[in-house]
């Protein structure tokens, strides 16, 4: 009774399992001379899963993949054209049309997508999740290569896009990938609107606007190139993010239009990118706890990096040869380090405004036209120290040109700026440690304020005073002031003069109206 059972249960389990194994998938074949003579009669034959192989040939055809045929792969074999339009018509919509999800495309090429009524004229119109196109090339489509809606998790890689009318790519999903493309000649590249999108290792050259671009976050954007592009007219930009968390690393970015990379959102990361000849701001970020470290900015006619945002790191930075200023920054709390800035030909080497607190710490500023670093009238608590600065403010301006309250400047070493090195417009500056050789006019001077500390400097061979005060209520102890054409004077009495030292080996000029008090 009990081996009965046994085999009754057997059976009914084998039964069960050879009803629940998924059919074999089958593999269709499309030529000239098979049965299936059309890729849409392939397609319509084919069911979840199956393959359908087209070989070499141009075909004229507008093909639907309908809903439910998921998993669906076409593959080229050999060098097949998928055209939109009969030889010396118009097109009549995209030229493959994709309703199921996760299907697979590879080595076809698309042309001639026209846009007719509500139909796209994209070379791939895909309505579903989870597609994969590799190796296929999109010439003359008037909308574009792909245009994706809700393709959440499209991948596009090794392909070609050529002479679009309209971005070579445009999605609405997350997690897309673009990878390893190619684009020339078109109006734009990839646009995504949708988070944790990749686009990695494209090439782009010749296209007239935004290059990748993407509306979301935590997008990843690295290892692409970019020769000749940008948004024309001087609008748009070469890297587009709108979304937080956005990470932007080892770009080539050269001869550009609009801004190079432009990010809006907080906790942006900009790493060891190169961007060079722009007619806008090279990196332009407007959100909180930037990351802009290692990038080299190379000829700009505007700003080499521009920030509006709290808690921002700029370090490590290379620019040069730009029109406006090496660094712009309005925002709180900066950390503004290690970077070399020369050739600044229309403004300063660091410019910041609107600020409470920050460092601005070891760089190093050679040749521009105003001064080395500009702190304006609403900033404090900044500090400056051990900066660089040399052969800046040719258009008659200093090395630090400070106003504001509270900054510290501290050990910073200032060469021939053409009016004075350091300049002062604010209350109660703590000036120490500083060294300050052969400006146009004065070393150090205190032009306005009150309560400044100013002490421990070494200034030589200046051409007006080595230091110079006009507040109230200061100290000035304990500096070196020799070869200046005079070393000391003030038009107000210090609180303390103390411990300074001429080149004659007296203590100051006599034109100061308090003495060693």
């Amino acid at each position: 009774m009990y081996a009965q059972l046994l085999k009754s249960a057997v059976a009914v389990c084998a039964t069960f399992v050879l009803t629940t194994l998924p059919a074999e998938a089958g593999t269709f074949t499309v030529s000239k001379n098979s049965p299936f003579t059309t890729i849409q009669s392939a397609v319509d034959a084919a069911s979840s899963g199956d393959s359908i192989h087209v070989k070499s040939g141009v075909y004229v055809e507008n093909v639907v993949v309908p809903y439910g045929k998921m998993g669906l792969r076409m593959i080229a074999k050999g060098k097949v054209i998928l055209d939109a339009r009969v030889e010396g018509s118009v097109g009549s919509g995209p030229c493959l049309t994709l309703n199921a999800q996760d299907m697979h495309v590879q080595g076809f090429t698309f042309r001639h997508g026209a846009r007719v009524g509500p139909l796209p004229g994209a070379g791939i119109d895909a309505n579903a999740t989870g597609l994969t196109v590799v190796k296929c090339r999109f010439l003359r489509n008037e909308d574009g290569g792909i245009e994706g809606k809700g393709a959440y998790g499209m991948r596009v890689a090794d392909c070609t896009f050529v002479n679009g009318r309209y971005f070579a790519a445009v999605a609405e999903g997350d997690d897309v990938v673009f990878e390893r493309n190619v684009v020339a000649q078109g109006r734009g590249g990839f646009y995504v609107s949708g988070h944790n999108v990749v686009m990695t290792r494209n090439r782009f050259s010749n296209v007239d606007e935004e290059c990748l671009s993407v509306d979301g976050n935590g997008a990843r954007i690295t290892q692409n190139r970019v020769d000749l592009a940008g948004g024309s007219n001087g609008g748009g930009s070469v890297i587009s993010v709108e979304g937080h968390d956005a990470f932007v690393q080892r770009n080539t970015l050269v001869h550009i239009r609009g801004d190079g990379i432009h990010i809006t959102g907080d906790s942006a990361r900009i790493d060891r990118n190169s961007v060079s000849f722009g007619d806008s701001e090279l990196i332009q970020v407007t959100g909180n706890l930037a990351r802009i470290t290692s990038n080299k900015l190379l000829s700009s006619e505007d700003d080499a990096i521009n920030v509006n945002g709290d808690d921002a790191l700029i370090d490590r930075n290379t620019a040069s040869s730009t029109k406006d200023e090496g660094v712009y920054l309005v925002g709180d709390r900066p950390t503004i380090t290690r970077n070399t800035i020369r050739d600044i030909y229309g403004n300063e080497g660091i410019y910041v405004s609107a600020c409470t607190g920050g460092l601005i710490a070891d760089n190093k500023i050679e040749r521009t036209t105003y001064h080395g670093i500009l702190l304006n009238t609403s900033t404090s608590g900044i500090t400056i120290e051990g900066n660089t600065i040399s052969d800046v403010g040719n258009g008659y301006k200093d090395g630090l040109h400070l106003q504001g309250d509270e900054h510290v400047v501290e050990g910073n070493t200032i060469v021939r700026a053409a009016r004075d090195g350091i300049h002062i417009a604010g209350t109660a500056f703590s000036v120490a440690g500083n060294r300050v050789d052969k400006c146009g006019e004065d070393g150090i001077d205190i032009e306005t304020g009150y309560e400044h500390v100013v002490e421990e400097n070494v200034v030589t061979d200046c051409g007006a005073e080595g230091i110079e005060l006009q507040a109230d209520d200061s100290i000035v102890r304990n500096n070196k002031s020799k070869g200046n054409l005079s070393d000391y004077a003030a038009d107000i009495a210090p609180i303390t003069f103390a411990g300074n030292a001429s080149g004659d080996g007296t203590h100051a000029d006599p034109g100061l109206p308090v003495i060693d008090t």
